[in-house]
């Protein structure tokens, strides 16, 4: 039962540092054998999901990035999560990252088109991401 409290303060440590503002958020334990995936966990909203159910020690964790040779991609493999890469614009690839998850928290990504792209075409970017992620959860 220590080991598992030192386990659990370890990786509440290392997420406090990378997500300071949500160190506080926790969720509700469900089942080792249910997976949840996290789209977009290397972002500030996806990554306070993953932290709370790291803490809680009773999640087998999948997390689908843009980035996996970031410095929080490799925090995540460290901590035992499963991470993934897919293209928000693809829904196949989606799909493939998505199967056998129990339960799937999104994250759009539309806010680099900003830079390059009118509003209305951010708009538009963003709800074909949602559609994809809707089916990839389907």
């Amino acid at each position: 039962m220590a080991e598992e409290q030192t386990r659990k303060e370890s990786v509440r440590a290392v997420y406090t540092e990378v997500f300071p503002a949500h160190r506080l958020l926790y969720i509700s334990i469900l089942n080792l054998s249910k997976i949840p995936t996290v789209i977009g966990a290397t972002g500030t909203q996806g990554g306070s999901v993953v932290a709370a159910a790291l803490s809680s020690g009773n999640y087998k964790i999948r997390v689908v990035t843009r980035a996996i040779n970031s410095d929080t991609s490799k925090v995540l493999m460290l901590n035992g999560v499963v991470v993934v890469v897919a293209d928000w614009n693809d829904e196949q690839s989606l799909v493939k990252t998505s199967e056998g998850s129990y339960a799937i928290y999104v994250e759009t990504d539309f806010w680099d088109s900003f830079v390059t792209q009118s509003i209305e075409d951010t708009i538009e970017l963003e709800a074909k991401q949602g559609i994809n992620m809707g089916k990839a959860a389907a």
